[in-house]
């Protein structure tokens, strides 16, 4: 369960494993978005994957409307081009696969009615929400729902990352929860990486049982640290024994 490091402090330290061995949600793939820049990066950054018990790894790169306008061709042809230059040091790991991570914007709506899709094993698909702004009750179920007409079940990237559904009541949350939306929160909100009431919400949401998945969201070392340091805590321990009670990454 556990192995040896030593942190920045240079005292030594056990470093907690993670209790799931899948990563559904990773910016490992070179070169498609704002996470690894080249094959020799990936290659580290899967390292520190398989270090903290990942053995599966599924790459999903953005999907966003003029930002990252990736498609399946795009992002098939950057692994199948990884794979083939680097496999020689690519981590001993059981697998390797790639799907997507979509915003939920005008480009979306086109792509699902074309059936232009990469989604997860057993027919679920990772969509993001916007940050800055709620885009409205809305827009956001009938998105949801052309997914669920699709035969897909949709997993929300982060859902404790939207501040705009953070409320006492979790109403927000429970509304979406019940609609059949699956939650993946990030390993990273839990280390702090992104903010105090980010961290909050995501235990939270573990408290209130609505938590499906969780992962690391990896873009690069600032990460890679963050998590370093979340797994090398003693706060740490209690939460993960929560989450091996509730995430099925495995199961995909």
């Amino acid at each position: 369960m556990f192995f040896n490091s030593i942190n920045i402090f240079g005292s030594r330290t056990e470093m907690a494993r993670l209790p799931f061995a899948t990563d559904i949600h990773c910016h490992v793939l070179p070169g498609v978005d704002h996470g690894a820049k080249d094959g020799e990066m990936a290659c580290h950054l899967l390292e520190y994957q398989k270090k903290w018990g990942i053995d599966r790894v599924i790459f999903t790169p953005h999907v966003t409307e003029n930002v990252y306008p990736n498609d399946n061709m795009t992002i098939s042809r950057a692994f199948v081009e990884f794979m083939n230059q680097y496999r020689d040091q690519l981590p001993d790991m059981k697998e390797f696969g790639y799907s997507a991570e979509y915003r939920l914007d005008a480009n979306f709506k086109a792509q699902i009615n074309e059936d232009k899709l990469l989604p997860l094993p057993s027919n679920r698909l990772l969509v993001e929400m916007p940050f800055a702004a709620d885009p409205g009750a809305e827009i956001i179920d009938s998105l949801l729902y052309d997914i669920q007409v699709k035969g897909l079940t949709p997993v929300l990237a982060h859902p404790e990352r939207y501040l705009y559904l953070h409320s006492d009541d979790l109403a927000g949350y429970r509304r979406l929860y019940e609609k059949g939306i699956e939650f993946q929160i990030n390993l990273l909100s839990l280390a702090g990486y992104h903010g105090i009431e980010e961290m909050k919400m995501a235990n939270r949401l573990i408290d209130k049982g609505m938590v499906d998945y969780c992962a690391t969201d990896l873009h690069h070392f600032r990460h890679t640290a963050a998590i370093d340091g979340y797994l090398s805590s003693r706060r740490c321990r209690p939460t993960l024994k929560k989450l091996a009670d509730l995430v099925k990454n495995d199961k995909l």
